[in-house]
């Protein structure tokens, strides 16, 4: 195995392909060997690919309104989905809070508090025991039909469906 050390940060599908040329180069090692040396070889890549993209930085809050409305949502995304709940928490209007949004990421309030609901979601169904029921009961629905509906809707699968063959889509 040789690492390629000429693959420039700003080529990043010169990584990707020394990376399933070593893929196949390995085949015939033993499956340990084999796992051990493509999971270095993939953490390389990763880093590299991570530099070809830049310095990591956290996209700053467009104002103080965005950054109180994200805090309300993270802390009662399963009391209320309604962003006239999470406004009149603050003291806004759902439109000042709709604004804030659009201005910090492009998105509305309401997709943003549904995004938030979809991700806590997802994570209990893969990551818990709890039946699509319980999940709905926790994130606050008032009734398993509602969840599954929104659920479909936003990832075009029911819970269930969602469980047995988690994607990372979004």
């Amino acid at each position: 195995m040789t690492i390629n050390r000429s693959i420039s940060t700003r080529r990043p599908r010169t990584a990707l392909a020394h990376l399933a040329h070593e893929y196949r180069v390995m085949a015939a090692l033993p499956l340990s060997v084999h796992a051990d040396v493509l999971r270095a070889l993939l953490s390389v890549t990763v880093v590299r690919l991570a530099q070809a993209r830049g310095p990591v930085t956290r996209p700053v809050p467009a104002s103080r309104t965005f950054a109180r409305f994200h805090a309300v949502v993270e802390r009662d995304h399963a009391v209320t989905r309604r962003v006239e709940d999470h406004a009149a928490a603050l003291g806004y209007s759902p439109r000042t809070l709709t604004r804030a949004r659009l201005a910090a990421t492009g998105r509305t309030a309401e997709q943003y508090v549904d995004d938030r609901v979809l991700l806590e979601a997802k994570r209990l169904l893969w990551h818990s025991g709890l039946t699509a029921k319980e999940v709905a009961d926790r994130l606050g629905f008032t009734d398993a039909g509602d969840f599954t509906k929104f659920f479909r809707l936003r990832r075009g699968v029911t819970p269930g469906t969602f469980r047995e063959h988690p994607s990372p889509a979004a």
